[in-house]
């Protein structure tokens, strides 16, 4: 028989080092703490709700920016004597808890934020108050994993958990980027619980402080192609999926009103948001649900999806998806939104109603809401616009070729109108040059051509274009609606016509056969026939 019998996988001091250099995002750090407070809720639900009626969570997350200190505290259970151990032993999870099951979530975000932390708690079934302080250099230098214990008698029957984290490891205190992303992500990641009225929780910063609540996407409702004799119906489509164990379950909507930002599939797992506005784009998956972006169903397209047997990444931000199961559910989805269930005639498919409404959309908002664009605009809409196009047309990809003189495919969108308004962006033209391009937007007669252009050589630039479009053009009234539509899309608009222009202007430049306002010409011909 051999001596050795047994031998300790203690990952020993040199564990919290490890941690610290563990790859995390702040937001998802901070969640754990907020899993933790849930995990205990759901866990000992029946025995919180003997304790008051309509019992409800309350977990407030409390950062000091003077004093460099986070506190994360809650009115849940606590920590007992029994599940202390297991609640501070990495790797090991507390038997029956929904959120804590990888056993690794609150001593990584612990370690990870914080050089120096402390833990508070008191069971609801336990007549003191536990504390514990973490100090990792002096765990280090003792080469020890093991932590006092500090026991308080209290009187009275409540039951909580503080966690504080200070002495922050460089860059980890959040600043006001961070912190703002922190509040987004938790507002969305246990919005279901806020829904229920399962649970509230608190947002502060520097003693101001917050309720996080979600607002919900409103799904459009509204007759089938907009004809009155149909009855008005809220578009959505119910979805079920399953393999083997692995089931998955939702609904898929239009937004009543398009934004890209507000579109795209929510993953939940245990009433848990996991990812929210998940697009699947054709780099992942065969079947292309939202197309190419800036289309209608990268902006209009959403949904809730729950999954059922499915893991999760140890930070819980992301699905595991089992083999080829994806591409499986995503050629469901394709199907069960595109097209009915009932064949044709001559057994061929029929567009599902779904999807010609969102395909139709755009031209049937215009009756459903004024058809007149507005005429007083806010500037946060303007400033938008002119952000995107600085940004997306300053690139290093040429729009012009000169090998192969062909352009890329600029994406067309919508706008608003402010007379006078001008947009100045640079446009990346060829390989070596950058021109400016200036976009007005006037009021001229409606009959007047949608957009014209000139152009000249500068100091600073190769060329200076500026174009003007007609914002009293019935096809821009058409295009734009409301605000909305003009931060959203605005930026496609402009881009589009400006990228005709400067063709016509290279063309010119360069002596091209064909005649350099031919495109021009045609496209302002076509619009006034189609809308004059």
């Amino acid at each position: 028989m051999h001596e050795l019998e047994k031998v300790s996988i203690d990952a020993g001091s040199k564990i919290f080092g490890l941690l610290k250099g563990m790859s995390l995002r702040p937001e998802f750090a901070l969640a754990e703490f907020v899993d933790n407070s849930l995990g205990s809720y759901l866990k000992h639900k029946k025995a919180l709700a003997k304790t008051q009626k309509d019992f409800i969570l309350e977990v407030t997350v409390n950062i000091d920016t003077v004093s460099e200190v986070i506190t994360i505290k809650d009115n849940a259970f606590g920590i007992d004597q029994e599940d202390l151990s297991t609640a501070l032993t990495i790797g090991a999870s507390s038997k029956g808890s929904e959120m804590n099951e990888f056993g690794i979530g609150m001593k990584l975000a612990g370690f990870w934020f914080a050089s120096d932390w402390e833990l508070r708690t008191k069971a609801l079934d336990e007549p003191w108050e536990k504390s514990l302080k973490f100090n990792v250099l002096q765990l280090e230098e003792d080469d020890t994993t093991e932590v006092l214990i500090s026991y308080r008698n209290v009187k009275h029957n409540d039951s909580y958990t503080e966690i504080t984290l200070s002495k922050f490891n460089d860059g980890r205190f959040p600043g006001k980027l961070v912190r703002n992303k922190v509040e987004m992500v938790l507002k969305e990641m246990y919005r279901r619980y806020y829904e229920n009225n399962e649970m509230k929780l608190f947002f502060v910063v520097d003693d101001k402080e917050l309720l996080l609540k979600n607002e919900k996407r409103p799904i459009l409702n509204m007759p089938f192609l907009n004809k009155k004799q149909n009855p008005m119906h809220e578009w959505k489509v119910p979805i079920k999926f399953s393999r083997d164990k692995y089931k998955i379950s939702g609904w898929v909507g239009l937004l009543e009103k398009s934004k890209i930002d507000s579109a795209g599939f929510d993953l939940f797992r245990r009433n848990r948001l996991v990812e929210w506005k998940w697009k699947p784009r054709k780099e992942e998956s065969e079947f292309n649900i939202f197309g190419g972006k800036r289309s209608e169903a990268d902006a209009r397209l959403f949904g809730e999806f729950d999954f059922t047997n499915f893991d999760v990444t140890s930070n819980k931000n992301e699905i595991q998806w089992p083999p080829d199961l994806k591409e499986e559910f995503l050629e469901h989805l394709y199907f069960s939104i595109h097209y009915q269930k009932k064949m044709g005639k001559g057994g061929k498919a029929v567009l599902h109603d779904f999807w010609s409404m969102l395909e139709n959309y755009k031209a049937l908002n215009k009756v459903i809401k004024n058809p007149e664009s507005p005429e007083d605009f806010k500037q946060e809409a303007i400033d938008t616009v002119q952000i995107k196009l600085e940004v997306v047309h300053d690139q290093e990809e040429p729009i012009i070729d000169k090998n192969s003189f062909e352009d890329s495919e600029p994406p067309l969108s919508k706008d608003l109108d402010l007379d006078g308004k001008t947009f100045e962006f640079p446009v990346t033209v060829t390989d070596d040059e950058k021109w400016l391009v200036k976009a007005i937007l006037n009021k001229g007669k409606s009959s007047d051509p949608f957009f014209s252009f000139n152009s000249e050589k500068t100091d600073k630039w190769p060329r200076e274009l500026t174009m003007r479009m007609n914002i009293s053009h019935p096809y821009f009234k058409l295009i734009v609606s409301d605000q909305d539509t003009f931060a959203d899309k605005g930026g496609d608009l402009i881009a589009l016509y400006s990228y005709m222009c400067i063709m016509e202007q290279y063309a010119l430049d360069d002596a091209k056969p064909i005649s350099p306002s031919f495109f021009r010409v045609r496209i302002n011909k076509l619009l006034s026939s189609l809308y004059g």
